[in-house]
Parts: structure tokens; sequence; C-alpha cells
């Protein structure tokens, strides 16, 4: 019971990790018209299935290599397009319907912030070799991934649910620097992403 509990709160601790994700997930609920739940989701996803593949690798004792520029070039270019798309759009809370297409974006745009994050690699990287270091067998790996994943997934309900309550405490003056200040983060880890 205590390895699963241990598994929980890494999943936990991981999904509350600073970085693309987290700040795409706040400014998205904080600025914008459209809702962060998607989001969420598509990280949630992208998640799942970079520890599986993390799992995977670290099973097989095979590298992962994330200093390969072009995969820093095709990284870094996501995480900027992301902002400077952010930046023309700018910000907005009129609480607009979304349509099906907003929403298959915002889930694409979790899975690749996710997936595609060295950032990301190298968090769940460390989760995987962690959870394998006391594991034998693949199929014994089963439950501990499960409670790193419903970890991961209860900090982002945690957070959505702080986040969806305190966007209307957020004052109007205070909208445009969390928009410009989330978006300046998302460029310059885009760039150390590349220059790395």
């Amino acid at each position: 019971m205590g390895g699963l509990l241990s598994a929980f709160l890494v999943g936990l601790a991981a999904g509350a990790s600073f970085g693309p994700v987290n700040i795409e997930v706040t400014k998205t609920a904080l600025v914008h018209r459209d809702s962060p739940i998607e989001l969420a989701i598509g990280a949630l996803l992208g998640d799942a299935i970079l520890l599986i593949a993390c799992l995977a690798a670290v099973y097989v004792s095979v590298g992962l290599n994330i200093n390969a520029w072009p995969y820093r070039l095709a990284s870094g270019t996501f995480i900027a397009a992301i902002a400077i798309h952010s930046i023309y759009e700018g910000p907005s809370r009129d609480g607009g319907r979304e349509t099906s297409r907003q929403r298959g974006v915002a889930l694409a745009r979790g899975f690749g912030l996710s997936t595609l994050s060295i950032f990301g690699i190298i968090l769940w990287s460390a989760v995987a070799a962690t959870i394998s270091a006391t594991r034998s067998a693949p199929i014994d790996l089963a439950v501990p991934t499960l409670a790193v994943l419903a970890g991961d997934a209860l900090w982002f309900a945690l957070w959505l649910s702080v986040l969806m309550k305190g966007k209307r405490a957020v004052p109007a003056r205070a909208i445009p620097l969390v928009h410009f200040g989330a978006n300046a983060f998302l460029i310059l880890f885009a760039a150390l992403t590349i220059l790395h």
C-alpha cells in the first residue's frame, strides 16, 4: 500500500511541476475564452503516453536522445507558436461558446505541450526510472503506473478547480499582465529548448 501511495504522490508532484503545460493551463483559465479542461485532458493523455514510452525505454535499456537539434527545434517551435498565436489573439474573457474545433485544438495543444516538451521528457523519464527500479517484470509496472497517472489527474482536477473559482477574483487590469507573463515564459522556454 505504501508503494502505491508513493506512486500516487509522485504523480501528484509531477503534475504540479512548473513547466509549459501548467503555465498554458493557467493562462487559458484566467485570460482566454476557451476552457482549460480540454487542454488539461490533452496534457493528461500526453503524460500517459510519455510515461509508458519512458517505461518501455527504461525496460529495454534504450536511452532517449533529447539533445538532437531537429527535436529541439521542433519542440521549441511548437511552444513558441502557441505563445505567438496567443499574443496575436490577445487576452479575452468574454465567455463565448467554444466550438468543437476549438476544443479539438485545445486538446491537441495540451497533448503537444506534454509530449514535445524536453522538460516533460526529462520529468517522465525520471518517474519511469523510479517506478521501474523496484519492479522486475513489465506486468508489475501496471498498478504503480496507474497510481502515478491518478496522482497526475488529481493535480489537474485540483488546479482547474482553483483556477475556475479564482478566475472571478482576478481584476481586469491584471489580465494583460498574466497574459504577457505566461507568453513571455513560453517564449523563453522555447528559446532555451532550441538553443540548449
